[in-house]
């Protein structure tokens, strides 16, 4: 153990001495302002925050925790800003915004695609903050991208691309985030005399707790940007680890963080490794690595959880673990520990050195919840605090296994009270898969009341699963139908490149397991059953109806079901094929599949898509650099020719 100490003593000493080093080899100059030669842009200003207004609304709705206000907007590389080619080779497209009174901006974008060797820089005009470059790494599977938040009233966005890459990249700016709280770095904020990210003094660093079980346990702790229709929150939440001990990356968090909201799941951003690198505050903030997007799977108000699954796995570089868990039902640890990201700070430690108490008593809530009695421990701080953004922190015990997650309580430097959810109440939670916990981390049925902890990077596993759903235009199974796995994104798919193929189940699911992991994986699926299903005479009097003018397609996907020929185009030949299908001329559909099978998360930039290659990226779905199980998105199976979306599915 001495020796143990006298290398943490080291190693502490030296990130003191080499801080600043550590922070500024993150740094990168954009082009922008480096290039005086550029042409000045004209700023698209955004509506000015109302603070009176805004904390009026916060405090009607509940709203305390939200820190933005979102601005719907439609911008692209063909409406918005300026492009400029560069002497030295490639292009850049620049885009000034500017809010008078924020504190900063955060963009949301869909349907972004980077391609090699090109980035997105997105700083402050004045540039004093530099948010990290942005690839394609940094995109959800489903190409969306929350990028900033970033201090500052006016912010410049700049895409680069390399003359190699000319044209290919996209993006879609649709909402923009004005900050009306100031969670940034002194060095950055717009008001300097706040601290970085505003959190209280009184909260302590994890690098300061020296604590052989919180050394694996912690990495398993991230910040949550929770964004919504109304704004985005911070929270706090845990990776756990399940029985079957398969990476599944479930994200236990708090119910209340966005109970009074509307979540947007595929922009919650997960914000790992968020940590201060030495025990006092660091002078800027520190790099970390995000995921994006998720799907909730179960919740329960009265313990106060949230179960998420993130889309992606857990890149390996990113070095997490998975947090092990006791639900023994009358468990009273020692001691038990918080690890935190108050209002989105770096990550903070907090500890109660006395026996917690399971509370007796109901507990009245701000927004009007009325907790049951014993759903909830109660604790009083001896170390650090907490704050909003803390909510949904794990609360450990001694032997760092989560046995709740933070609700709240009354939040002070000084024997802060805090009261968690149980996990023991959350694991049968409402009697139900989406309001309980066991479903979920017990998928093997072990009945364990303790489950230990998981290190992948430990754990020599070199394969993950890869799975997922196929449903009708209608939301119902679509069973027996073939998915493919393969090593590229060519459609169809080509001879050679084809990992693995299954069927789905009668419940649509499919999965593909043993996938070897470190590389990229397509998924797409194919069924050329049933050619009558969902067609009839209606359909091709719709056709008909949209050639004549009468009443066009305003559904890309019209279009794409009534192409019956696989021509391209919608035309009288389409209508004819429908005829001699319901005739029995024809058996089958002429160089098409029976069903058009697509991403659900697909959205299309023209009512017709048949002008444009869309094939590519519809109907294949990429899964980047497998590296744990990966839940893909689920496809929705539509019917060639049933232009009025009424096919019921097909078993053939």
């Amino acid at each position: 153990m001495d020796n143990k100490l006298t290398i943490k003593q080291l190693l502490f000493s030296l990130a003191l001495c080499f801080g600043v080093l550590f922070l500024s080899a993150q740094d990168h100059r954009p082009i922008g302002l480096n290039n005086s030669d550029l042409p000045s842009l004209k700023p698209h200003q955004l509506p000015e925050i109302s603070f009176s207004a805004v904390e009026k609304n916060d405090l009607a709705n509940n709203w305390q925790d939200r820190v933005s206000i979102p601005t719907k907007v439609n911008f692209n590389f063909k409406n918005a800003g300026t492009w400029h080619n560069l002497e030295a080779g490639g292009r850049i497209w620049r885009m000034d915004v500017k809010c008078e009174n924020a504190y900063g901006l955060a963009f949301m974008l869909r349907k972004v695609e980077i391609p090699a060797g090109a980035y997105l820089d997105i700083y402050s005009k004045t540039g004093r903050h530099i948010i990290k470059r942005i690839t394609s790494k940094d995109l959800s599977i489903k190409g969306d991208l929350l990028a900033g938040p970033v201090a500052g009233r006016e912010i410049i966005l700049e895409y680069y691309e390399p003359a190699s890459a000319a044209g290919q990249g996209k993006l879609e700016i649709f909402n923009i985030h004005r900050m009306y709280k100031d969670y940034f770095p002194k060095s950055v904020s717009v008001n300097p005399n706040r601290d970085f990210n505003d959190s209280w003094d009184c909260n302590v660093n994890v690098r300061c707790f020296d604590k052989d079980n919180f050394d694996d346990v912690e990495r398993s702790v991230m910040r949550i940007i929770m964004t919504t229709e109304e704004g985005m929150v911070y929270c706090s939440g845990t990776l756990m680890n399940n029985t079957a001990g398969d990476m599944t990356p479930y994200v236990l968090t708090a119910f209340h963080c966005v109970s009074e909201l509307t979540p947007l799941y595929d922009f919650y951003r997960f914000d790992f490794n968020f940590i201060s690198p030495f025990c006092n505050n660091p002078g800027q903030a520190p790099g970390f690595q995000s995921l994006m997007g998720c799907a909730k799977l179960a919740g329960y108000a009265d313990s106060d959880f949230e179960l998420l699954r993130i889309f992606s796995s857990i890149p390996s570089e990113y070095n997490a673990y998975f947090a092990g868990w006791n639900r023994t039902q009358d468990y009273r640890p020692d001691t038990t520990t918080l690890i935190h990201h108050p209002v989105g700070d770096v990550k903070k430690i907090s500890q109660e050195h006395s026996r917690v108490i399971i509370f007796n008593s109901t507990i009245d809530w701000d927004n009007g919840l009325v907790t049951s009695p014993r759903s909830h421990y109660r604790g009083f701080l001896d170390l650090g605090a907490y704050q909003g953004g803390s909510s949904g922190s794990p609360l450990f015990d001694n032997d760092g296994m989560l046995i709740g997650q933070l609700h709240g309580g009354d939040a002070l430097c000084d024997d802060a009270k805090a009261y968690s959810g149980r996990l023991s109440v959350s694991w049968t939670g409402g009697g139900s898969s989406a309001t309980r916990l066991s479903n979920w981390l017990d998928p093997i049925g072990s009945g364990n009341l303790v489950q230990s902890g998981f290190d992948p990077a430990n754990s020599g596993v070199s394969s993950a699963s890869v799975s997922g759903k196929v449903l009708t235009v209608n939301g119902a199974p679509m069973r027996n139908t073939t998915v493919y796995l393969n090593s590229n994104g060519n459609y169809p798919q080509a001879l050679g490149s084809m990992v693995d193929s299954t069927l789905t189940d009668a419940n649509g699911n499919y999965s593909f397991t043993n996938v070897p992991m470190g590389s990229s994986y397509f998924v797409s699926a194919n069924n050329d059953g049933c050619p009558r299903d969902g067609i009839g005479v209606s359909d091709a009097t719709k056709i008909i109806a949209h050639l004549l003018f009468q009443n066009p397609f305003s559904d890309p996907y019209e279009y794409i079901v009534a192409d019956t020929n696989g021509d391209g185009a919608v035309t009288v030949t389409d209508v004819l094929v429908i005829r001699f299908l319901l005739l029995g001329v024809i058996t089958e559909l002429p160089n098409q599949s029976s069903y058009v099978i697509a991403r659900s998360d697909m959205i299309f930039t023209e009512d017709n898509p048949l002008t444009t290659s869309w094939r590519q990226n519809a109907l294949i779905f990429e899964v980047r650099n497998l590296s744990g199980p990966a839940l893909v998105p689920d496809f929705i199976a539509y019917k060639t020719g049933d232009t009025t979306f009424t096919s019921t599915g097909c078993d053939e």
